[in-house]
Parts: C-alpha cells; sequence; structure tokens
C-alpha cells in the first residue's frame, strides 16, 4: 500500500486525504496545532455541493443554517440594496470549527491518519518520487507530500496515473509532476 502524507490539515488537505484514503492509500496527516486548536472563530459560507465534491456528508442540523436573503446599507445607513437569495441557490453558514470538526471525522471515518502537535519542517526531494520529510519530532519517508498548495493532489494522482496508461510520460519541468 502507498503511503501519503499530508502535511497540514486545512479545507482542502482533509477532504483530499479522506478522499486518498478511500482510494487505498495510507493516509497520514500531520498537524502543527492540536485537534481543538484547528480553525478559529469566523462563519464560512459555502455552496451544499462543495461537500459532495470532497465526498463530505452535510453536517447535523444544529452545526449550521443558510444563508438567506440579506440587506446591504449604505454608510449613512438611508438607502438599503436587498440580496433576495433564490431557494435553490442557498449557500451554508457555517462556524470554521465546526467545519473542521467535520472534516476531521470524515477523514477518520475513511482511516486517515492523524499526528497533532507536529510541524513538519520541509520536505526534501531525492530521487524521482521519493521524499524525506523532516518533522520536529520524527523522521518519515514517503512517496509523497502534499501541502496547503497542492489542494488537488487526488487529480494530480489520477493524472499521473491515466498518463502513463495511455503510454505517455509526464514532463519532468511540469511542477505538478
Amino acid at each position: 500500500m502507498k503511503k501519503i502524507i499530508v502535511a497540514g490539515a486545512g479545507h482542502g488537505g482533509l477532504a483530499a486525504a479522506a478522499l486518498l484514503s478511500k482510494d487505498g492509500y495510507d493516509v497520514t496527516v500531520f498537524e502543527k496545532n492540536a485537534r481543538n486548536g484547528l480553525g478559529y472563530d469566523w462563519t464560512d459560507i459555502f455552496a451544499p455541493g462543495a461537500l459532495g465534491i470532497a465526498s463530505v456528508p452535510m453536517p447535523e442540523k444544529d452545526k449550521f443554517t443558510y444563508k438567506d436573503n440579506m440587506t446591504f446599507y449604505s454608510p449613512n445607513c438611508k438607502k438599503g440594496l436587498v440580496q433576495n437569495v433564490p431557494e435553490d441557490q442557498l449557500e451554508i453558514k457555517m462556524e470554521r470549527k465546526d467545519i473542521y470538526d467535520l472534516l476531521v471525522s470524515n477523514a477518520e471515518k475513511a482511516g486517515v491518519k492523524f499526528v497533532f502537535e507536529c510541524a513538519v519542517k520541509r520536505p526534501l526531494k531525492r530521487k524521482a518520487a521519493l521524499f524525506h520529510v523532516f518533522m520536529f519530532s520524527a523522521h518519515f519517508i514517503t512517496r509523497l507530500v502534499m501541502s496547503r498548495q497542492r489542494m488537488f493532489i487526488k487529480y494530480i494522482c489520477f493524472r499521473r496515473a491515466s498518463l502513463e496508461s495511455a503510454g505517455l510520460q509526464a514532463r519532468k519541468s511540469s511542477p505538478m509532476f
């Protein structure tokens, strides 16, 4: 089984980790913060379809509301502009810490392993796709490293596989490979 390390438990990393684990990879997420230290006091608004794209279930009803019609006022508060949101375009409004709880729980159910309070120092590329990852608490070797900048890791992995199955090789100059 191929091992994958995800450096950082951000939204994209958690979603990708869960998808990769469901596809049979041995995935471990390394995060510098404690589990209860993920996210911060902020409300996010996003389309419900984003959860489906990442194969994340809908949150419990007490964890979110739908963003509805809003009125924006001019600085002098005399004139308002109403934004009417059609029923089929409602967006989810959810606290960031609750989103992280949902994403971590989803990843754990998919088989993802977590190491919290362990900051990744840096990846060092060795040989073709072999990376050494130096951590503050340990030294691990893995076949792939993913950071916040590589949110579409599943796409990258499968794009490489589809190129190889078609008898093509990825260009070595391409940052995706």
